[in-house]
């Protein structure tokens, strides 16, 4: 059923302004359940979390890259699955 809802949600919004809806849904709650655990938001070491948003910003940019070759219909069906994928 998502994957037909895709195919819908295509033709009136585009690639950027799905990631814009996705991110202002998952960092509050990121946050909401970082504050319920009782958890420290900010990590304690850097290095790690440098070298994972070098590595995720390469990676993001070969994918936008290869956006061009993609219908849109497929470029949108890759926003559902993948965050759960790649966390």
């Amino acid at each position: 059923m998502i994957d037909n809802f895709i195919v819908v949600m295509a033709e009136v919004i585009s690639l950027w302004q799905m990631y814009v809806i996705r991110l202002l849904i998952s960092i509050p709650v990121v946050f909401g359940v970082a504050r319920l655990l009782g958890q420290q938001f900010l990590p304690v070491n850097w290095w790690p979390v440098l070298l994972r948003s070098f590595l995720f910003a390469s990676a993001m940019l070969f994918y936008f890259a290869s956006l061009a070759f993609l219908p849109i219909a497929q470029s949108l069906a890759d926003c559902l699955p993948r965050p759960s994928l790649l966390s």
